[in-house]
């Protein structure tokens, strides 16, 4: 995914995320998704996929699996902003973030249909049921 460089970049240069950084990144998520999805479903999918990376570049934790419990919950909130900053302009993107739906998601539920929204849980789903970040290409966990 081509947004995927941006909070790796951002995390490297902001090592401490402030509000300022994180909402400046996710501004640039937002430009990035909009030069070929100018839907704002498309657009909000990418800035919640950038809120979890950036949560997995900067979280404390030792092992994938505390990582993973970590930043794929209900409401989590990115580095440098309050739970009050986090919004989204589409409904689906606020359900996948209040509710982590994906995680209910099942090997034969789970859509590849090419969807934005789709897209996104099917990358949630294999990464939340993946044992390493190594695997989550080749995740055979149901």
């Amino acid at each position: 995914m081509r947004l995927a460089p941006l909070p790796a970049f951002h995390s490297t240069r902001h090592p401490r995320p402030t509000e300022e950084s994180t909402t400046s990144l996710l501004e640039q998520v937002a430009l990035s998704a909009r030069v070929t999805h100018g839907s704002p479903l498309s657009i909000d999918t990418a800035r919640l996929l950038a809120v979890y990376l950036l949560g997995l570049y900067h979280s404390r934790l030792q092992t994938p699996q505390e990582r993973k419990e970590e930043v794929l919950c209900t409401g989590f909130v990115a580095p440098g902003l309050a739970y009050e900053d986090m919004h989204f302009e589409t409904t689906e993107t606020y359900e996948i973030w209040a509710t982590a739906n994906f995680k209910e998601l099942n090997k034969t539920t789970v859509s590849t249909s090419g969807f934005t929204v789709d897209t996104l849980q099917a990358a949630l789903w294999a990464l939340w049921n993946a044992q390493t970040f190594e695997e989550v290409s080749i995740s055979k966990t149901a």
